[in-house]
């Protein structure tokens, strides 16, 4: 079983292991005196809460140490990708994989001093899509 963490610091991972924890047990999957077998996989992908070192607590109902934590970073091969986990992403990108801009702007605009302040704030809901292709800059190189 896998989750991912957004935030990549704090306590966030140690509650979405805790809760599958919860849920495998309730689901009466194979356990020991540890907790269940079920084995859990937090990859953490981003840095909104990067200030902040990860916490857990093994002992506080993760199950033992039936679970694993590593960085996710699409594309090299860190974590495996199925078939099944494609057909999933192809069918919900508009829903559950849907990503939203809060602006674009030009490589001139990101040299706005104004601009920097706004697009380096670590929050949701907030990104930015650099369009390098619009803009004056690239022809006062």
């Amino acid at each position: 079983t896998i989750c991912f963490d957004a935030l990549g610091g704090g306590t966030l991972g140690f509650e979405i292991i805790k809760a599958m924890e919860t849920a495998a047990v309730r689901a009466g999957k194979g356990m020991t005196g540890y907790g269940s077998t079920t084995f859990k996989k937090l990859y953490i992908y981003g840095g909104l809460n990067a200030g902040q070192p990860l916490t857990l607590w093994p002992h506080a109902g993760m199950g033992g140490f039936s679970w694993g934590v590593a960085g996710f970073l699409l594309g090299t091969g860190a974590a495996t990708i199925t078939a099944s986990d494609k057909s999933r992403v192809a069918r919900e990108i508009r829903t559950t994989f849907a990503t939203s801009y809060s602006r674009h702007l030009t490589l001139e605009q990101m040299l706005d001093p104004v601009m920097m302040v706004e697009y380096q704030k670590q929050s949701s809901n907030n990104k930015a899509l650099v369009m390098p292709q619009q803009g004056g800059m690239s022809s006062k190189l």
